[in-house]
């Protein structure tokens, strides 16, 4: 598609929030990398 990566995923709505947080973690460490999702969880701390 131009060059452009598009990535698909999927999220299992049909369980407790906690996993489904859980899977959101997981792809944003995936797309991000986990020192990215470090620093963010590091920068909400602080405030």
């Amino acid at each position: 598609m131009g060059g452009n990566i598009i990535w698909v995923r999927t999220l299992d709505l049909n369980q407790p929030f906690t996993q489904i947080a859980g899977q959101l973690e997981k792809i944003a460490e995936d797309y991000f990398g986990e020192n990215v999702m470090e620093q963010n969880a590091d920068s909400i701390i602080r405030r």
